[in-house]
């Protein structure tokens, strides 16, 4: 994983010096945009933080504060055909005319963000990832095939979303531990989260939130979610983590 650019900079409540604007570039070359915020002493946990269909890094800016006032450092990307990513390679495809290959292809980025986290300081050992819609199942597929992430939250998953099935990558994931997220009225999601969670291997705690809301809008919507999926994060990634394989 290569840096191309770094540029300090970042909310009041975010000290200037530990979060960063980078271009990072994944293993087939794509530039990927990402926010880096570290948190004050090392080694810490990490967490990488992954949007949905449509979106962009920005959407877990509030998240990564308060992740960073609890002691993690963090990083969100733009996935690739998406937002600042997206004009970082103007020839390359957009997320509209994805195949379920290029949306696979995600996980080289999400690969270079782990590699960002290790090289300022993060704990290898204490890695999570965290994705939306579909960058949970996104979330998934990546941490099924890495046994160096040793949590997984996913909010809003679905059984599939545009050729990216996450019962397959949830049944490699493991005894690893997991958080299930979702909102009661969000079918798709909710049914999805339950037979997950009836089919987990390990450690899997599932928080259905009232309400249609989906991905990261259940950040920004229910009160507390945010520090409830923390509270959750402390248990497997602070404190000795339940069902390791």
């Amino acid at each position: 994983m290569t840096l191309l650019a770094v540029i300090g900079c970042g909310p009041a409540d975010v000290a200037s010096d530990s979060r960063s604007e980078l271009t990072l570039q994944s293993k087939d070359g794509t530039n990927i945009s990402a926010t880096l915020t570290i948190a004050a002493g090392t080694p810490s946990p990490g967490l990488i933080l992954v949007h949905m269909y449509g979106s962009d890094r920005t959407a877990w800016e509030s998240f990564a504060v308060q992740a960073q006032r609890e002691g993690y450092s963090v990083i969100s990307i733009d996935m690739r055909g998406h937002a600042d990513t997206a004009t970082l390679n103007p020839n390359a495809k957009k997320y509209r005319s994805f195949s379920a290959t290029d949306w696979k292809d995600v996980l080289l980025d999400i690969d270079a963000a782990k590699s960002m986290l290790i090289e300022n300081g993060v704990d290898e050992d204490r890695i999570g990832v965290m994705g939306a819609s579909i960058g949970a199942n996104l979330a998934a597929a990546y941490a099924a095939h890495h046994q160096d992430i040793q949590a997984l939250v996913m909010l809003s998953p679905g059984k599939d979303y545009k050729g990216v099935r996450v019962e397959p990558a949830f049944a490699q994931y493991g005894k690893r531990p997991s958080l299930l997220v979702t909102g009661e009225g969000d079918r798709y999601s909710a049914d999805t989260c339950r037979s997950l969670h009836r089919e987990a291997k390990g450690f899997c705690e599932f928080r259905e939130f009232p309400g249609i809301y989906h991905g990261t809008n259940i950040l920004d919507a229910i009160p507390n979610a945010s520090g409830q999926i923390l509270q959750w994060c402390n248990t497997v990634l602070r404190e000795s983590s339940p069902a390791q394989p």
